[in-house]
């Protein structure tokens, strides 16, 4: 069975998740398919701040030179969140026995 190609704007990893999600689950309602979009970008989004947070550290300098909490660590934080909700939401279980949804 076909699936929607990917969006634009996804990573490779998350365009290929789109792609085994879709092999292993129904994922046939505009809603779902909106919200997988979502979840995706959430994942993206913690991925791109999790590299950032590797090549700066996890605190920065403030106004009086004082370090604190990095402000990619709250974005990752609420990115990976945001995206187990959504496949929590989706019942998309990270070791399905069988097609879900």
């Amino acid at each position: 069975m076909s699936h929607p190609k990917a969006p634009s704007g996804l990573s490779d990893e998350s365009k290929t998740l789109w792609s085994k999600i879709h092999e292993e689950y129904i994922v046939d309602q505009a809603v779902d398919i909106v919200m997988l979009e979502r979840g995706l970008h959430a994942l993206d989004l913690a991925r791109a701040a999790e590299a950032q947070l590797r090549d700066d550290g996890p605190t920065v300098l403030d106004r009086f030179d004082k370090p604190k909490a990095h402000p990619c660590a709250a974005i990752a934080r609420d990115s990976r969140a945001q995206f187990c909700a959504i496949m929590r939401q989706m019942e998309i279980c990270p070791h399905p026995n069988q097609k879900g949804k």
